[in-house]
C-alpha cells in the first residue's frame, strides 16, 4: 500500500453510510400528556449491550445508530412504573416507530407491553425491500450469491448486459448507478469486465450475511452518489452464545448426459465438478461487551467447455486443395490442379499454419472438436468485532478477504491453442483478488446529541494473462514487434473460415481500484424534529494496463487466394495491427454533505426534509497521459487533439468542474388509521461517473496510445505486410499515424440526475401480514452517450466530403445527452414470521 493511501486511510479519508437502524417514539402518561425525561433504554436480546437516552421537552426520544438484530426496550422515571416493550426487530435502515404510555406507580414496577413489533413504515416515505437472513440462506441461490435476491424487490429486474453477470436494474435506473454497502462501506465493483463479471468487489457467504435492504426510491438526503439505487447489506455479529455452522454444497456430472457435439466427436462426456464449503463461528470475547465473528466459503469448480472448429486437412497443408477452388494472387488464375507449390510457401506462414491439429472429425468443415477444460476457485474470509465500551460507546471493525482465479486450457496443443477467435476462447489465467477493512463508531454525546463515523478501504484487482512462459517471436520469425518482458508466446493469428492460432489479445490486461473512504454522522433531537448532519468523501484510484496491439494482430481472410488457409500458406495478410501498450492511472474525488429533518408534526404525520449537496471530479490521469478532440468550432484549437497539462482539474480531465449539484428531498408518511399509512415522496439524486473503460477517458489517444494498422487493399495482387517480412522498423512513431479513430468528451458534462416522486398506500391486513401498492415515477438527464462527430454525411462524394474531419477516422464524442423516464406501478406483501419479515 503506498504512504498515500495508507495516510488517507488512517485519516478516514473516503466515503462511507451507516447501516444501522434507528427506534423513535413519545413517551406520554396516562392522560396523554408528553412526559419529558424520561429514561428510554434498548437491550440487544443477544448481546446484552445497552443505550440509553431520555426524552426531551417534548417527550420525544430517539435511538439512532443501532445494529440491526431484536432489541428489547424499557422506559422509567420517577413516580410511575417502568414499561417494557420486548422483541422489537430491527432492519438495516428501519426508522421503528414505538410510542410508550406509563402508567403511575413506582419504578420498580414493571408494566410488560406485548403489543406487535412494528409492521407498518410509518416514519419514511423511501420505496425498497427488506431481505433477511432466513431468505438469504432459505431461498435457492445459484453460485450463492446474495445479490440474485434483489430482483424480489418491486421495480427490480434483471440486467446481464451490464458487465455483470448478477447486474440489476432499479426502477430503470443504469446498473452502473447503483451504490452497493457492505457494513457502510462502498462494495462496489468498478473494474467490471469479462474477467470479473461481478457487481460487488466482494462477495460474502450467504451464511455470514445477517440481511440486506434494497432501496429502490426516494431514500433519504444521508445518501448520495447513488442514482439507480442502494443496496445495503450486513454481515452478523457475535452473540453472547458460541454459534457455529459448516455446509457442503456439491454438483457434478454423474447423472448427466454427454453433449451433443462432444458425443458427435467421440469425446467423453465433459467433466463438471463444483463444490462449495465452509462454515461459521461467533461468540462472546467479553460477555454483554466485546463479540466476534468470523465466515469462510470456498469454491472449487471444475468443468469443461466442447468447441468445434475447422482446420486445414493435412494434405492442405501441403498446399493440395482437392476441390477447393484457390487462385495464384499474382496471376489471378486458379493455381494448377488447386495446388499451392511449396516453393511458394511463405516460411514464416508455413511454420504458424504446421500448428494446427490433424482433424478428429470428417470433412473439411466443423472437423476438429476437443474439450477445453475451466477452473474457477474462489476463497471469501470475513470477520467483524464488536466491542461495546459503555452504553454511551461503541465500535466494530471488519476484514474481508476474496481470492479466485480462473483458468481455462487451450483447446489444442500449444503454441497453436486454435480457438474461434472470440476473445473468451483463448486460453487464460485470470487471478482475482480483492480485500477490504471497515470501522466504525458510535457516541452518544448527549440524548439528544449522537455521532456515528465510519472509516473504510477497499483493494480490488484482477489480470487477465495469457498462458505462454516465453517469447515465441524470434523462434518463429515474427520481426518488428517491439520487445517487451509483458509479451510471451505468440501474437493473435485469425484466419477466416479456420480456428485461430496463437494466443490471445488483451493480454496482458492488468486492473487495479482502491478507494479510500469517509463518513461522519451527527443526529441532533431537537423538539419534534431529529435532524442529521453529515458530510462524506470517496477517493477512487484506477490503475489499468491493456495490450492489445502489443503483441502483433494479423488476420487472414482469404483475399488472395479465396482460401484463408491458403493465404497463411502463402503469408499473405489481409490486415496486420501494430501498437503501443495503454497505460492509466486514473483518478477522482467525491465530497457530499447533507442535513435532513425528519419532523414529527402531529402522532400522525411525519415529514422528511433533506438538501443534498454533492461534488464528484471527472476522471483526470496521474501523469497526464490524456489527450481530448476539440469540438467547439469557437477555439482555436478546433478539430485538433490537445494533451492534458497539470494545474486544475479541467486542463488535466478536459471537463468543467460540476459544482451546482443541490439535491433537495421532500416526503411525509401519514397514519390514516392505526392500520393505513399513506407515504409520498420527491427528491433529486446524482450519480457517479460509474464504470468507465480506458478507450472513454483520453488515454485511449494519439500520442499516449498508437494503434496501426496495415490493410491491404482488395485490388493489390500480395498483402503489404508479409508475415515474413514482418512490421517495418519506426512502424509506431506517430508521425506515420494516418486517419486514426480518437475520442473525446465534452467540456460541459454535468453529473447524471434522477427525479424521483413516489405514492404509496400501505395496508396492514392481519397481525402479521401487510400489502404495499405504490406508483414510482423517475426523468432522468445528463446521461453519457456516444456518437461518432466524423460520420460522413449522405450524399454524392464529389459535393460532401468524406469526413468533416479529413484527418481523422471515427471521432467517438461523449456528451451528456441521454435521457430517461420510467413509471411504474408497484405492489408487495410482507408476511412476518418469529424469524422476521419476508
Amino acid at each position: 500500500m503506498s504512504r498515500k493511501i495508507l495516510f488517507l486511510f488512517l485519516l478516514g479519508a473516503g466515503y462511507a453510510m451507516a447501516q444501522t437502524a434507528t427506534i423513535t417514539g413519545e413517551v406520554k402518561d396516562a392522560s396523554g400528556a408528553v412526559v419529558p425525561n424520561a429514561r428510554v433504554t434498548v437491550t440487544n436480546t443477544q448481546t446484552g449491550t445497552r443505550t440509553s437516552v431520555a426524552t426531551n421537552s417534548t417527550g420525544t426520544y430517539v435511538l439512532p445508530f443501532l445494529q440491526p438484530g431484536t432489541y428489547n426496550l424499557s422506559a422509567e422515571l420517577t413516580g410511575f412504573r417502568t414499561a417494557v416493550r420486548p422483541g422489537i426487530k430491527l432492519n438495516v435502515d428501519q426508522t421503528a416507530r414505538v410510542d410508550i404510555v406509563l402508567e403511575p406507580g413506582t419504578v420498580s414496577e414493571t408494566m410488560a407491553v406485548t403489543a406487535e413489533a412494528p409492521l407498518l413504515q410509518t416514519e419514511s416515505p423511501s420505496v425498497g425491500q427488506q431481505i433477511e437472513n432466513k431468505t438469504i440462506v432459505d431461498l435457492p441461490l445459484n453460485g450463492r450469491d446474495y445479490t440474485q435476491l434483489v430482483t424480489l424487490s418491486p421495480g427490480a429486474t434483471p440486467n446481464h448486459y451490464s458487465r455483470a453477470s448478477n447486474g440489476f436494474s432499479l426502477n430503470g435506473g443504469v446498473t452502473m448507478q447503483t451504490t452497493l454497502l457492505l457494513d457502510g462501506t462502498d462494495n462496489t465493483n468498478y473494474e467490471i469486465g469479462t474477467d470479473t463479471g461481478n457487481i460487488n468487489a466482494l462477495n460474502p457467504s450467504v451464511d455470514a450475511m445477517q440481511e440486506f435492504k434494497v432501496e429502490t426510491a426516494n431514500y433519504s438526503a444521508e445518501y448520495g452518489r447513488s442514482a439507480n439505487g442502494i443496496v445495503s447489506a450486513t454481515i452478523k455479529s457475535g452473540t453472547n452464545g458460541l454459534h457455529g455452522d459448516a455446509f457442503e454444497f456439491l454438483r457434478n456430472d454423474a447423472m448427466d448426459a454427454n453433449d451433443w457435439f462432444a458425443n458427435r466427436a467421440g469425446l467423453q462426456r465433459p467433466p463438471l465438478h463444483r463444490s462449495q464449503f465452509g462454515g461459521t463461528a461467533g461468540g462472546p470475547i467479553v460477555k454483554n461487551h466485546a463479540f466476534f465473528f468470523v465466515s469462510y466459503q470456498g469454491t472449487r469448480q471444475t468443468s469443461s467447455n466442447t468447441v468445434t472448429v475447422s482446420v486445414p486437412t493435412a494434405s492442405m497443408l501441403a498446399g493440395d486443395y482437392g476441390n477447393i477452388r484457390i487462385k495464384d494472387p499474382l496471376t489471378g488464375q486458379p493455381f494448377p490442379n488447386n495446388i499451392i507449390p511449396t516453393a511458394r510457401f511463405d516460411p514464416v506462414g508455413a511454420k504458424l499454419a504446421a500448428l494446427y491439429p490433424a482433424p478428429n472429425l470428417p470433412g473439411t468443415v466443423n472437423n476438429y472438436s476437443a474439450n477445453q477444460a475451466v477452473t474457477d476457485n474462489a476463497d471469501e474470509l470475513d470477520s467483524r468485532f464488536d466491542q461495546q465500551f459503555s452504553e454511551h460507546d461503541a465500535a466494530f471493525f471488519r476484514y474481508s478477504r476474496g481470492t479466485g482465479e480462473n483458468d481455462q486450457t487451450s483447446l489444442c496443443p500449444p503454441p497453436g491453442n486454435c480457438g474461434t477467435g472470440a476473445l473468451g476462447s483463448w486460453p487464460h489465467i485470470i487471478p482475482l483478488r480483492a480485500w477490504s477493512m471497515a470501522a466504525g463508531e458510535t457516541h452518544i454525546f448527549t440524548s439528544a446529541l449522537v455521532n456515528d463515523v465510519h472509516i473504510g478501504y477497499t483493494h480490488n484487482s484482477s489480470n487477465q494473462l495469457d498462458t505462454a512462459t516465453q517469447n515465441l517471436y524470434s523462434q518463429f520469425g515474427i520481426l518488428g514487434v517491439p520487445p517487451s518482458p509483458a509479451i510471451k508466446g505468440l501474437p493473435a493469428i485469425t484466419v477466416t473460415a479456420y480456428s485461430a492460432l496463437g494466443d490471445r489479445n488483451w493480454a496482458p490486461n492488468l486492473k487495479q481500484v482502491q478507494i479510500a473512504q469517509l463518513n461522519d454522522t451527527l443526529s441532533w433531537n431537537h423538539g419534534n424534529h431529529n435532524f442529521r448532519f453529515g458530510g462524506e468523501m470517496l477517493y477512487t484510484y484506477n490503475y489499468a494496463l491493456s495490450a492489445n496491439f502489443p503483441r502483433g494482430v494479423f488476420a487472414f481472410n482469404g483475399q488472395f487466394t479465396g482460401n484463408g488457409s491458403a493465404d497463411l500458406l502463402l503469408g499473405d495478410t489481409s490486415t496486420a495491427n501494430l501498437g503501443t501498450f495503454q497505460i492509466a492511472h486514473l483518478r477522482s474525488h467525491y465530497y457530499g454533505l447533507f442535513v435532513n429533518d425528519s419532523w414529527k408534526v402531529t402522532s400522525r404525520l411525519t415529514v422528511n426534509l433533506g438538501l443534498r449537496y454533492d461534488l464528484q471530479t471527472p476522471w483526470w490521469d496521474r501523469d497526464n497521459f490524456q489527450a481530448n478532440f476539440v469540438d467547439n468550432p469557437l477555439s482555436p484549437a478546433y478539430g485538433t487533439l490537445v494533451p492534458a497539462t497539470g494545474g486544475s482539474i479541467k486542463n488535466r480531465s478536459f471537463v468543467n468542474l460540476d459544482t451546482n449539484n443541490f439535491a433537495p428531498r421532500v416526503g411525509l408518511a401519514y397514519q390514516l388509521t392505526t392500520k393505513t399509512v399513506i407515504r409520498s415522496g420527491f427528491g433529486i439524486f446524482y450519480g457517479f461517473p460509474g464504470y468507465t473503460g480506458n478507450n472513454d477517458t483520453g488515454t485511449a489517444n494519439p500520442p499516449n496510445l498508437i494503434n496501426i494498422s496495415l490493410i491491404s487493399p482488395t485490388t493489390a495482387p500480395v498483402s503489404l505486410v508479409p508475415i515474413s517480412q514482418g512490421f517495418p522498423p519506426g512502424l509506431l512513431n506517430p508521425n506515420n499515424l494516418a486517419n486514426p479513430n480518437i475520442f473525446g468528451i465534452s467540456p460541459v458534462f454535468p453529473m447524471p440526475e434522477i427525479d424521483q416522486w413516489n405514492f404509496a398506500v400501505q395496508r396492514q391486513i392481519t397481525a402479521s401480514t401487510s400489502a404495499t401498492i405504490s406508483y414510482v415515477g423517475s426523468s432522468s438527464s445528463h446521461l453519457a452517450g456516444l456518437n461518432n462527430v466524423n460520420q460522413p454525411p449522405p450524399g454524392p462524394g464529389a459535393l460532401n466530403p468524406r469526413r468533416p474531419f479529413t484527418q481523422w477516422g471515427q471521432i467517438e464524442y461523449e456528451t451528456p445527452y441521454a435521457h430517461a423516464t420510467y413509471h411504474s406501478l408497484q405492489t408487495q406483501f410482507e408476511k412476518r414470521f418469529s424469524q422476521g419479515l419476508v
